[in-house]
């Protein structure tokens, strides 16, 4: 899979292989607006692709706080599904 941002630019993606012939991509976007993902299967391009993700604000991360009380380390993971 390649995916571009609004701007064009490459977007890192990380993908997952779930064992189920299904995979997970993992991506963070930099910026607002339409990304494009191209999508291959065996080195061909699928015929819908490519497909098109919006990216719009919706969640203030930089608001969350999570209180732990014991001590050691925490991990928080936030995912959203597009």
């Amino acid at each position: 899979m390649l995916l571009h941002d609004a701007r064009g630019h490459d977007v890192a993606i990380e993908t997952v292989d779930n064992g189920d012939q299904t995979y997970d991509i993992k991506f963070v976007p930099e910026c607002m607006g339409k990304m494009t993902a191209k999508v291959f299967f065996g080195g061909v391009e699928l015929p819908d692709s490519p497909y098109h993700v919006t990216v719009e604000p919706h969640l203030p991360v930089d608001k969350i706080t999570v209180d732990y009380p014991r001590t050691g380390s925490l991990s928080v993971c936030l995912s959203v599904s597009l």
